[in-house]
């Protein structure tokens, strides 16, 4: 890196006044040894920014079985998890991946969990029925469990103004809830024909998407008493995963059929893309918050990163995790995923960041200080050597006069 051409130059000064007779052929050399190292330093970074390459940044592995849900709060500085160790955790999403706070309060498996918009409560969702509300902001202090549900809940979303609760259930509901009022049950939704998997709200609240084993995807109309609107049925397996992008106009979903597809929601959900390169069954989906991207995990290990403005083309494919991938998010800047995983880990991956540009130059920088060094000492060795010939060259002469 820069430090390499600095200390070279450093040497080089000291060693000139030792060995006048090298002095123009190393400055030479030694401008072309600081010339090369920096052009091909600079393509390195240049590279590597246009690769725009996702790194793993955090493993985080205190939950004791699968992790199946993973949520960021706002500003990214939080991550809520939810496992079959029937746990819900927090963690510091900027300090290694710190655990905060442990939430014990469910009886059985919790498949999902959600932070509201401004990050002082959290949703969660369980095998044991219920969904729980909870206090972020006072160590994850329980503040309200809503108990309509008669079977399993699956899926937990908050609306963008957090005034509303949707969740999905093995007793194929949708089920809305008024956040800001004990979670009292507001309107139940009974169209879907099998166990609903997934549910999430527009950004303005106006709209709701399920996902279910009935191989649909449905949008309700969240201000009429979640009136059914639209039917979606291209999928050919269950659908395990539904998400809106930023402004409302597209819909992701993810399924048993091994492809991502991009709806249009304002076109009475007209299919736009069929994503197509997972190798088993896709668990989860969502969109980055400028709706550029989307990260979609699957039970083949693997989290993929599409590029939603180009027809849904692969950008990357992330191999870290060793069994099936359960959930995937992205913090509000889109700077981080987090994906947990049947591997009972929570990894975080960082994009673009500083250090995983820096990291693959580090060796290089290495490599070209200590060939700077021997350089130097070699030039310098035979600098002394000359001026020393020419010194007894010298003394012979003068005996000889």
């Amino acid at each position: 890196m820069i430090v390499t051409p600095f200390v070279t130059i450093a040497f080089s000064l000291i060693c000139t006044a030792r060995a006048q007779p090298m002095r123009h052929d190393w400055a030479h050399n030694t401008s072309h040894v600081i010339k090369h190292n920096l052009v091909n330093e600079r393509n390195l970074v240049m590279r590597r920014v246009e690769a725009k390459e996702l790194e793993l940044r955090e493993t985080l592995t205190e939950h004791t079985a699968a992790v199946l849900s993973v949520a960021y709060n706002h500003d990214g500085s939080n991550i809520v998890s939810g496992s079959i160790d029937s746990t819900v955790r927090i963690w510091d999403a900027r300090n290694g991946g710190t655990l905060l706070h442990t939430l014990n309060e469910h009886t059985s498996v919790v498949q999902s969990v959600a932070y509201n918009n401004d990050g002082s409560n959290i949703v969660s969702g369980s095998w044991d029925k219920r969904v729980r509300i909870w206090d972020a902001n006072n160590g994850g202090a329980l503040l309200h469990t809503l108990k309509e549900h008669t079977d399993h809940v699956i899926s937990v979303a908050y609306s963008h103004d957090g005034s509303k609760i949707v969740s999905g259930s093995d007793d194929m509901t949708v089920r809305i809830w008024d956040a800001n009022n004990g979670g009292a049950l507001l309107h139940t939704l009974t169209e879907h024909t099998d166990k609903v998997t997934s549910v999430a709200y527009n950004h303005d609240g106006s709209n709701i998407v399920s996902g279910s084993w009935d191989k649909t995807v449905r949008i309700w109309d969240a201000n009429n008493g979640g009136a059914l609107l639209h039917t979606l049925t291209e999928h050919t397996g269950a659908v395990m995963s539904v998400a809106y992008n930023n402004d409302g106009s597209n819909i992701v979903s993810g399924s048993i059929d091994m492809t991502v597809r991009i709806w249009d929601a304002n076109n009475s959900g007209a299919l736009l893309h069929t994503l197509t390169g997972h190798t088993g069954s896709i668990a989860s989906v969502a969109y980055n918050n400028d709706g550029s991207n989307i990260v979609s995990g699957s039970i083949d290990s693997t989290v993929r990163i599409w590029d939603a403005n180009n027809g849904g083309a692969l950008l990357h494919t992330l191999n870290e995790h060793t069994v099936h991938i359960s959930s995937v998010a992205y913090n509000h800047d889109g700077s981080n995923i987090a994906s947990g995983s049947f591997d009972n880990t929570v990894r975080v991956w960082e994009y673009d960041c500083p250090l995983c540009t820096i990291k693959p130059i580090i060796p290089v920088a290495i490599i070209c200080l200590i060939i700077g060094f021997l350089l130097i000492v070699w030039y310098c060795l035979k600098g002394s050597y000359a001026k020393v010939r020419y010194k007894s060259v010298v003394n012979l002469e003068l005996q000889v006069v």
